[in-house]
């Protein structure tokens, strides 16, 4: 019996000490089993870092590296790629309780039906979940202009303005059932929009009957029915550089050039659903073979036109005009390395405004009350220290200012000729607060940014990538959504 309670004692002590062994083990098996050389992160006998494993080559960036493993506060909460086999392509993002995406699509199949280029529109949850697609203007189909959403009656709708082969087509989309009514102009090339809460905006160019490009305002009801039009006639041919609506005016820059002289007009009109009448309107003559490129008022009513020269010198010149369009400061800056790069030019939250011409090489912004460069960064002449990172970001696709920061949404080529997508950040020091880049190895593109609030930022993009932060594409190129969280 004593030798039973021995044996009982003897069994019950090994198996405690082998429970013991394995618990210890389980423990300690990563550091153990990693310093013994059973386990290699880079060698040939493990499925992840094996040779035979064809993983995709990182990109090599030029500009600024990559984000590889995004931090805790750091992340991309969701990602989503929309389109099918062809090419489909993201052009306008709309918030009005969820998120709409509208576009252009070539595919038949995974998100999209019918056949031909045609415009797309695809609705989302705020969570990033794709519910439904429709498509329209399935014939002639040129290029996506603007689209902006309306309310008609207790529906919402959203108007596409859209170029085809012989004319423009003016679409209201019914958000409730997505029907269509569509209002078609032959002979106008369509180049801008605007939604007013009577009347919705068209501004063309089309020609006359001796060949000379004319300018066209055209105002719709919500029902797309016509209600007036004015046309803006010249010995020449003219040409829209830009157009700002605010209040009951609307202001719109135009080319005028032959092949001697350079001019631009300067056009105000008051704007609603029963009148288009020209208020005022300048002919200014173009030095130095300027090109006026940018024009908006502020709150004091007084204009900012922003234009450019790249021959035979090239200069920057900011015009400040007052409301009845006279000239009464200006400021002229010499620089040799501008390009062809976007012009922004926002109102910030003190109704100031900034010019913003931003090159692959250059970024400069204007105060409006004093024509004063506010920060000038190049890639050989560093005027700030402070934003010497931000020198060769690329195509600028989307600016946001508060009376914190401003953030740029930009496409950047990198080393190996693809493109990624940046957002940067400096605040009103401009002291460079964080750059972040997104993408594949392959070219990616941005569209728009939205900042939902102080921690998410939608970026909407085009991808023809299908690795790292691009978890899938359907074909030739997808339309991507993702949501920033930056905490």
């Amino acid at each position: 019996m004593e030798n039973n309670k021995k044996r009982l004692i003897q069994t019950g002590a090994v198996i405690v000490i082998i429970l013991l062994i394995a618990f210890l083990l389980l423990i300690f098996k990563d550091s153990i089993f990693t310093s013994s050389g059973l386990i290699n992160d880079g060698g040939n006998n493990i499925e992840d870092g094996g040779d035979n494993i064809n993983k995709p080559e990182e990109p090599v960036y030029s500009v600024f590296p990559r984000t590889p493993n995004l931090s805790a506060s750091d992340f991309l909460t969701y990602n989503i790629n929309i389109g099918g086999s062809k090419t489909d392509v993201a052009k306008k993002m709309i918030f009005l309780n969820d998120i709409y995406i509208l576009g252009e699509t070539n595919s038949a199949d995974y998100d999209f039906k019918g056949k031909g280029k045609r415009l797309f529109l695809a609705k989302l949850n705020n969570s990033g979940t794709l519910n439904e697609t429709h498509t329209f203007l399935q014939s002639d189909i040129i290029n996506f202009i603007d689209a902006d959403v309306f309310s008609f009656g207790s529906e919402n709708k959203i108007a596409v303005l859209a170029n085809k082969n012989n004319g423009f087509a003016l679409t209201s989309l019914n958000l409730k059932d997505y029907s269509s009514n569509e209002y078609f102009k032959e002979g106008c090339s369509a180049v801008k929009m605007y939604i007013k809460n009577d009347c919705i905006i068209v501004i063309s160019e089309f020609k006359n009957a001796n060949s000379i490009i004319n300018v066209e305002i055209t105002t719709f009801s919500f029902d797309l029915k016509l209600l007036n039009s004015y046309t803006i006639t010249y010995q020449i041919n003219l040409k829209i550089k830009d157009a700002f609506l605010y209040a009951d005016n609307l202001l719109l820059l135009i080319d005028v050039s032959d092949t001697k002289e350079n001019y631009y007009i300067i056009n105000k009109f008051a704007i609603n659903s029963n009148t288009i009448r020209s208020d005022i309107k300048k002919i200014y003559k173009s030095e130095n073979n300027l090109s006026a490129i940018k024009i908006v008022p502020n709150k004091n009513l007084n204009i900012s036109v922003l234009y450019k020269a790249n021959s035979p010198i090239a200069l920057l010149k900011l015009d400040v005009l007052d409301k009845d369009l006279n000239i009464i400061s200006s400021f002229t800056h010499t620089q040799s390395d501008i390009d062809d790069g976007d012009v922004f030019v926002n109102t910030t939250y003190d109704n100031s405004i900034n010019g913003l011409v931003v090159s692959g090489y250059y970024i400069a912004a204007y105060k409006n009350n004093s024509c004063s460069i506010d920060y000038v960064c190049t890639h050989g002449d560093i005027q700030h220290s402070d934003i010497a990172s931000l020198k060769n970001i690329g195509k600028i696709n989307g600016f946001v200012s508060n009376r914190y920061q401003n953030m740029f949404l930009a496409t950047t080529e990198s080393a190996t000729k693809t493109t990624l997508i940046q957002l940067i950040t400096i605040d009103k020091m401009h002291a460079l607060l964080s750059n972040d880049s997104f993408g594949g190895s392959q070219s990616d593109t941005a569209v728009s940014m939205r900042v939902v609030d102080n921690d998410n930022i939608l970026i909407l993009a085009n991808t023809f990538s299908k690795n790292y932060d691009i978890s899938n594409n359907f074909g030739e190129c997808d339309v991507w959504l993702t949501n920033y969280c930056k905490k």
